[in-house]
């Protein structure tokens, strides 16, 4: 984890070609599931998605980030104008 803090239920996208990648189902840490991953933790997560396949549409070596929503943008405009 780079920045912030990881939730189950993020959904991930790769920046680099625009695609959504899926949501969040599990993180591990130390083979133990966690509910979040803060920064700097090095975790495991397991990936709910139906059309992207790890090593054909993106892999390792493609950075994840989590997809923003007008839902989401609006909620931060909302509660952080500051």
């Amino acid at each position: 984890v780079v920045e912030g803090t990881l939730y189950i239920g993020t959904p991930l996208c790769v920046p680099v070609s625009g695609v959504y990648v899926g949501k969040i189902s599990s993180i591990q840490n130390n083979h133990k599931e966690v509910k979040t991953a803060k920064k700097g933790a090095s975790v495991a997560i397991k990936i709910d998605s139906s059309e992207m396949t790890y090593g054909r549409q993106f892999d390792h070596t493609y950075g994840l980030y989590s997809k923003l929503t007008r839902d989401s943008i609006n909620s931060l405009k909302e509660h952080f104008k500051e």
